[in-house]
């Protein structure tokens, strides 16, 4: 190969390494992210069961109201609001976080896939450099 085609062929190497390098950096920010949005999905879904304990607690702590109308209350209140609600809201947050997982795993792999790329590419432009190197000596 002439020494012009070579240079040509490590500047285009050169050039896939600067985007392969930019598309991992944007994955790794994104990662970040997704991880920071998932640790604060957590944290709501533990302030969620702790509402959902405090809610089963109040029944049983304010027991001055009674009567029939307050058991059929107090029954609706926990089987409906308690029991449903707040639980299917705690499923919710559950299926996002394992979704951010999901994603934030795909991101990873990706982010892997590209540092292979990536050095294959920079074990390219050493050859390159090298052969270069030899032409010129």
């Amino acid at each position: 190969m002439s020494k012009s085609s070579l240079i040509l062929e490590k500047n285009y190497k050169l050039q896939q390494s600067a985007e392969t390098k930019t598309k991992i950096a944007e994955l790794n920010d994104k990662i970040e992210r997704a991880t920071r949005i998932k640790n604060k999905l957590n944290d709501l879904k533990k302030e969620v069961k702790e509402h959902r304990t405090n809610s089963k607690n109040i029944f049983k702590e304010y027991s001055y109201w009674k009567g029939e109308n307050n058991s059929k209350w107090e029954e609706k209140s926990e089987s409906e609001l308690i029991s449903g609600s707040i639980t299917n809201c705690i499923k919710n947050i559950d299926d996002n976080i394992d979704r951010l997982i999901d994603k934030i795993t795909e991101m990873q792999n990706e982010v892997n896939s590209l540092g292979s790329t990536l050095s294959v590419l920079e074990n390219a432009i050493n050859s390159i450099a090298a052969a270069i190197e030899k032409l010129t000596n």
